[in-house]
């Protein structure tokens, strides 16, 4: 048996809501609270590897330096290298769109339009795969929503925030 587990992890510079670091460089987190339970039970200890990209964490899995990667997303493409369990998290796929703009009140409605979505959100695939659809892909959060606010974009997925909103307040 395991001795030791070693998960690969975002850093925090990345948003990944179900983790990020503490001021002292350590995992906390959602996440991190499941896999440290799961290790006490199961008499095992918990080694995190960092790393700055998706690209990096699920490399680190591929090539054996990582066990596994907490709380991620399960997709087909991913199952060739991930086992997955029982999800102890889903999320919806949302569509954010500025204010002002009208006619789009499910995916189908997104045809003929500029859309934004962040590079590791399964809500790019889904939209590159849609006929008519002109997307553009982002590295960060951050991007994605500078350029809903500020570029010819009119919806992005931001799904992993659903709660976002205006600096006012005000939903987007």
């Amino acid at each position: 048996g395991y001795s030791r587990i070693l998960p690969a992890l975002l850093s925090a510079r990345q948003q990944w809501k179900a983790y990020q670091l503490d001021n002292n460089g350590n995992p906390a987190g959602f996440a991190i609270e499941i896999m440290e339970e799961i290790a006490r039970q199961a008499g095992i200890s918990v080694v995190y590897k960092v790393k700055d990209s998706w690209a990096e964490v699920f490399r680190t899995v591929r090539s054996g330096e990582a066990d596994l990667i907490p709380n991620v997303g399960a997709t087909k493409g991913r199952e060739s290298f991930l086992n997955y369990t029982i999800p102890v998290e889903t999320l919806a796929i949302s569509i954010f769109t500025r204010k002002n703009t009208s006619g789009i009140n499910g995916v189908n409605d997104l045809v003929g339009r500029n859309v934004g979505a962040v590079e590791v959100n399964i809500g790019l695939k889904i939209a590159k795969k849609m006929k008519g659809v002109n997307v553009t892909s982002f590295a960060s959060f951050e991007q994605a929503v500078f350029a809903l606010f500020f570029r010819a974009y009119r919806c992005a997925d931001l799904s992993e925030f659903p709660g976002l909103e205006n600096g006012d307040g005000s939903r987007l």
